[in-house]
């Protein structure tokens, strides 16, 4: 059995090359697109199928895998960042233990569940700031944190400078 692991990367074939080519060359017309474009993407997903890594794909895929458990609560936590997760019904939901959760979650996204959603949390109350000029206090509670303390305490920890400075430095990203 192979180890549970949620990104990997393996080189493209000249199968796979092939696929992308002829898919961008029909997506420049609405009815190739509409003709061709879903035989082209299926024959792209036979060829990633058939690949080293091939074997991820397969397990999004099946309902039942821990790979698509872990994706379905990562769609959850993208859709309710700013709600308050707890990680006892994050590992419920996906039909794990808690201590079973946090491993897998971790093999998966190399982050612990509390500390993914924390990261989400951030870097959409930077967005805020930053696009639609929010103050970091409205920020911080639009994205669910209820102490604007924490949450400059958390920022700056991760980012390095406290959501005041972050105007100063629109060109990083994380």
């Amino acid at each position: 059995m192979r180890a549970v692991v949620g990104v990997a990367t393996t080189g493209m074939t000249q199968h796979m090359y092939r696929s992308v080519e002829q898919l961008l060359e029909v997506l420049h017309d609405p009815l190739d697109a509409q003709v061709i474009g879903p035989s082209l993407i299926r024959q792209l997903f036979y060829y990633l199928l058939q690949s080293e890594q091939g074997y991820l794909l397969a397990q999004y895929c099946e309902q039942d895998s821990v790979l698509a458990k872990i994706s379905a609560v990562i769609d959850y936590v993208q859709q309710h960042y700013d709600t308050k997760l707890h990680v006892h019904e994050l590992a419920a939901m996906a039909g794990m233990s808690v201590s079973v959760f946090h491993k897998v979650f971790k093999q998966v996204v190399t982050d612990p569940p509390m500390q993914y959603i924390k990261k989400i949390r951030l870097n959409n109350a930077k967005t805020l700031m930053l696009q639609h000029g929010m103050a970091a206090n409205v920020a911080a509670g639009q994205v669910g944190y209820e102490s604007p303390t924490q949450f400059s305490r958390e920022f700056k920890r991760y980012f390095g400078l406290p959501p005041s400075k972050i105007h100063e430095h629109t060109g990083f990203i994380r």
